[in-house]
């Protein structure tokens, strides 16, 4: 008898639980699809969603760490040095600071002494979801022959909700 009860229990837990996913899901669509522009600057997605902006603003904080660093900033070669000779022949051996968080990461990519050695412009995807645009609008091709510099004065905003979100739907995505 309890098993049942168990049974019927967990079947309306999933049931209710897929409904509150469908319903967030639409509403969110509903809100993206309204016309609103949802592009590289994270502000505007915050004017859609406050409090995931929210959330993502407190990137800002440099007060914790953790066993994977958290998100104050540590030389990682004075950490470990062998890294230097791991990394030989690339501008990691040359500066390797943990990275902040998705906020600063325009500031420490452009604060790095890798920016000043002629590192491609591929260091610049995974820093700014203008490179997703820029990719987009020249090809990837033209986009990675490119130079680090190219990109300084064109890519301007940090890490943000393009990055991992569809701006049509809302939805979760893999841009890169």
């Amino acid at each position: 008898m309890g098993w049942k009860i168990t049974k019927y229990i967990f079947v309306a837990a999933l049931f209710f639980s897929a409904a509150i996913i469908a319903v967030g899901r639409a509403g969110a669509e509903d809100k993206t699809a309204a016309g609103t522009e949802l592009g590289a600057d994270s502000s505007a997605w915050g004017k859609v969603f406050p409090r995931q902006y929210q959330g993502y603003l407190k990137t800002q904080n440099m007060d914790f760490t953790s066993y994977e660093n958290g998100n104050t900033r540590i030389d990682m070669l004075e950490r470990d040095p062998r890294l230097v000779i791991l990394w030989a022949g690339t501008g990691f051996s040359r500066d390797y600071q943990q990275s902040r968080g998705h906020y600063y990461s325009i500031e420490d990519a452009r604060g790095s002494a890798r920016s000043k050695i002629g590192q491609p412009m591929a260091c610049w995807s995974c820093k700014s979801p203008d490179a997703l645009l820029k990719i987009k609008a020249s090809g990837p091709e033209k986009f990675y022959q490119g130079k680090f510099a190219d990109g300084i004065a064109q890519i301007t905003h940090p890490i943000g909700c393009l990055d991992c979100h569809d701006p049509a739907t809302s939805s979760i995505r893999s841009a890169r």
